[in-house]
């Protein structure tokens, strides 16, 4: 009886063989690298630092009839500005590369009550000093 209980409390000394450890390390590495190379290039689209600040996410949107088109800064001011010019019968810019559906929403605004269209996230404020 006592031997039996000695044999399951003795641990053993060498813990199976040696290219275990390793070779779960790099499945790790590897899963975490391939996930990386998977998102690298939407994250890398979706973040930026502006004054030291890190943003995650388009800086303008436009709510469409099919959801959310995400816009930079100067894409917004170019479909803004073409909309704009086109109302009051002027030649617009080249707006090739907006959706189309973003031109049309700006021109037409919500279809279901008066509001905005288009968002943007606006940088921090400056902080200026104060006068004494």
């Amino acid at each position: 009886m006592i031997a039996l209980s000695e044999a399951v409390n003795q641990r053993r000394t060498k813990r199976g063989s040696s290219w275990r450890a390793p070779l779960i390390f790099l499945v790790i590495v590897g899963l975490i690298v391939g996930a990386l190379v998977w998102l690298g290039p939407t994250i890398a689209n979706n973040v930026r630092v502006s004054e030291g600040r890190l943003y995650v996410g388009a800086e303008c949107s436009v709510e469409t009839q099919d959801g959310t088109l995400d816009l930079s800064r100067d894409q917004a001011k170019l479909a803004t500005t073409a909309v704009a010019l086109a109302s009051r019968g002027a030649e617009t810019p080249d707006t090739s590369g907006i959706d189309p559906a973003v031109i049309q929403r700006l021109a037409d605004g919500p279809a279901d009550d008066a509001g905005p269209s288009l968002r943007c996230e606006a940088p921090p404020l400056m902080t200026y000093p104060s006068k004494n």
